[in-house]
């Protein structure tokens, strides 16, 4: 249906009268558009890739323990003082480091404490005495290191066995008795001398046989001690008994001059 000429022309210009004047969108909507990411500039990127990675830290172990220097087969004087020096001072750090193989080591080191200081003790013991009975008392003072060693050895590990603090057998507590023996230097004193030795040989038995054992030091120093207090026992024991005899002895012969 065609319409008039001035009708089509006063429709067309309705329509343009609705025709939104731009395209841009309002500006509620522009306030909540989502903002645009700047561009990393080229240099930061180009220093980002180049940056290495971080290393991984790895756990360093500490430093190995340092064992007798009498085991080391160098320059024998020096190491033998070495081994006094590191024996009297640092036992626990001493005795935690890697046992030698061969026995010949500390039976070596404990033979030759243990005869020189001996030695010493018979010297200051029988000063002024005839010198022959030194001569044969120096003779038998290795025999008798050889045996102690032995002994000595034997009595702590079956105390220790006892507390149930042994744990790395009959040798671990042989190589700490012998390289025990280096408190007998101080021997070399007069008269306090034995004291001091029994003292600090006694320190390190306790802390050694605690490193080889990995017990407590209490364990250790009762394995020291318990002999001591079983023979004072014993001792105790035999005066008592011995006292009891002699004392029933005196009744039964006052009871019978009473009688006559």
């Amino acid at each position: 249906m065609d319409l008039p000429q001035g009708e089509d022309e006063s429709i067309s210009q309705n329509t343009k009268a609705w025709e939104p004047e731009s395209t841009e969108s309002p500006a509620w909507q522009t306030s909540f558009s989502r903002p645009e990411t700047p561009p990393i500039p080229q240099e930061a990127e180009a220093n980002f890739q180049d940056t290495p990675a971080r290393p991984e830290t790895q756990e360093t172990a500490g430093p190995t323990p340092e064992g007798p220097a009498w085991e080391n087969q160098d320059n024998y004087l020096g190491a033998f003082f070495r081994t006094i020096k590191q024996v009297l001072f640092k036992p626990s750090e001493t005795f935690s480091a890697p046992a030698a193989e061969r026995l010949a080591w500390p039976i070596s080191f404990a033979l030759i404490l243990g005869t020189l200081g001996g030695s010493f003790q018979l010297f200051w013991n029988f000063l002024g005495n005839q010198a022959q009975s030194h001569l044969v008392n120096l003779l038998f003072t290795p025999f008798l290191v050889i045996i102690g060693l032995f002994v000595g050895t034997a009595v702590i590990h079956f105390m220790l066995f006892i507390l149930r603090g042994t744990k790395n057998g009959f040798l671990a507590t042989f190589r700490v008795v012998c390289y025990g023996n280096a408190s007998s230097i101080f021997f070399l004193l007069p008269y306090v001398g034995v004291i001091i030795s029994l003292v600090w040989g006694m320190v390190i038995l306790v802390n050694g046989l605690a490193v080889v054992h990995e017990t407590t030091r209490f364990r250790a120093f009762m394995a020291n001690l318990l002999p001591f207090i079983i023979i004072f026992l014993l001792v105790l024991a035999v005066i008592i008994f011995t006292g009891a005899g002699a004392l029933l002895g005196f009744l039964a012969a006052q009871k019978s001059m009473m009688s006559y």
